[in-house]
Formats: C-alpha cells, structure tokens, sequence
C-alpha cells in the first residue's frame, strides 16, 4: 500500500495493544476523504465494546486529555 492508497482509503484505522483501534483522520498532515472513525471502524468499535465491555472510544480520550 502507498501513502497515496492510505489518503484516498474510505477509511482508515490504526491496531495498537494500548488503544486497540485507532481511528484515523489524517495521514502525513492531510485529512482523508471521510469523516474519522467511518461506518466500518465503528461497526467494529461497537462489536468490540459489546464482546469485551470496554469503550475504546473512552480509552482514547482519556489518554488523549492526559498528554
């Protein structure tokens, strides 16, 4: 995949072991064609939180406010 791939994506997220999944809005400083997190990182966010009961959504805010 090229960074031009990546930018044009309808979506994109990143895996991580701290936050899990990582919504992504922009890549090298320009924002990708859709808002962030699209349908289907959503879908998975909710599937997620729904089988483990954690919100990844809090997750990343909370960390996110601390820096």
């Amino acid at each position: 995949m090229t960074t031009f791939d990546a930018i044009n994506a309808d979506e994109a997220f990143l895996c991580t072991t701290s936050f899990a999944l990582l919504p992504v809005g922009k890549i090298n400083g320009q924002t990708l064609r859709k808002e962030a997190p699209g349908p289907l990182t959503k879908k998975i966010i909710d599937g997620f939180r729904e089988r483990v009961g954690l919100d990844i959504s809090d997750q990343i805010i909370s960390s996110l406010a601390k820096s």
